[in-house]
């Protein structure tokens, strides 16, 4: 959706361009990102915004929140070895160069709609080798399903669980992703792992039972006023007992095809997710991620 095109835009739709290209070049050829080519492109990105907000006399506030979510994001993803400090670098470049995608109503920052495209192609690429290592590994994993241990670890992790997602949920609700299953458990799983990883603690504390009731209460409050009615906190509760059982299952048979494959080069995944913010993709694929 290249909507009003102007120059500044039609400068970062050229930079998204080269960009592309270079990444999904050495990517594929060497399994490198080089910095060679994200700084420039960075540079010429914040001096084209500082010479459209001269002219304007307006911020990039958009771009200011996409780039500090990307931020987030990748140090999310990074600090749990899920992605190399290339696919990082990589991300935050790409929220840097996305002018708003047309969707924003659904989808509020374009490095989420980046974030969504990214992973739905990721997903369709690696979903038959992971059912592959999946039924490879399948006696380990059906062992450790059948044991005292996996009840142990379910029980423990549902406080944190619990925890987490209050406090994730009205944030995924305001961002609109919230509406989207298949994503809001994918980012959910991602924090929840980085957290539950950082911690290493069994049970979780009153102290940090109450400190994440009351944080939570007051994001439902700003952020999720309408979520207080008895449908919506049943939903909620259904939601977390799903999403429980799911990340046990992951968390625990991915150990067993960890590092079975060798990196993956995720420049073109990127590019292609860049370039299908700005077509009617997303849209058609909402309802299949509602679900």
């Amino acid at each position: 959706m290249l909507h009003n095109l102007g120059f500044p835009n039609l400068v970062f739709f050229a930079l998204i361009a080269l960009t592309g290209a270079l990444t999904a070049a050495t990517d594929l050829t060497n399994k490198k990102i080089q910095n060679i080519h994200l700084l420039p492109i960075a540079a010429i990105a914040v001096i084209l915004y500082a010479w459209s907000g001269t002219i304007t006399q307006t911020a990039p506030i958009l771009q200011i929140w996409d780039f500090s979510a990307a931020i987030l994001i990748t140090m999310i993803l990074y600090s749990q070895k899920l992605w190399k400090a290339g696919d990082a670098k990589l991300f935050v470049v790409y929220a840097l160069l996305m002018p708003a995608t047309g969707y924003e109503h659904a989808i509020r920052l374009p490095c989420f709609a980046l974030f969504a495209n990214t992973f739905l192609l990721g997903l369709l690429f690696l979903t038959p080798s992971l059912c592959q290592d999946m039924y490879i590994h399948r006696k380990k994993a059906y062992e450790f399903l059948c044991s005292r241990a996996f009840y142990k670890v379910l029980m423990n992790s549902l406080m944190i669980t619990l925890c987490i997602t209050w406090m994730i949920f009205p944030i995924l609700h305001w961002s609109g992703l919230g509406t989207h299953r298949t994503l809001s458990f994918s980012l959910n799983y991602i924090i929840i792992y980085t957290i539950y990883n950082l911690v290493h603690f069994r049970a979780v504390s009153k102290l940090v039972r109450w400190g994440a009731f009351a944080v939570g209460l007051l994001l439902h409050i700003f952020f999720f006023p309408t979520f207080f009615t008895l449908t919506n906190i049943l939903l909620y509760l259904k939601t977390v007992l799903i999403y429980l059982v799911f990340f046990v299952i992951l968390k625990d048979t991915m150990r067993y095809v960890e590092g079975a494959k060798d990196r993956i080069p995720f420049a073109p995944f990127l590019f292609l997710g860049c370039v299908l913010s700005y077509t009617p993709f997303l849209v058609w694929i909402m309802p299949l991620l509602k679900r």
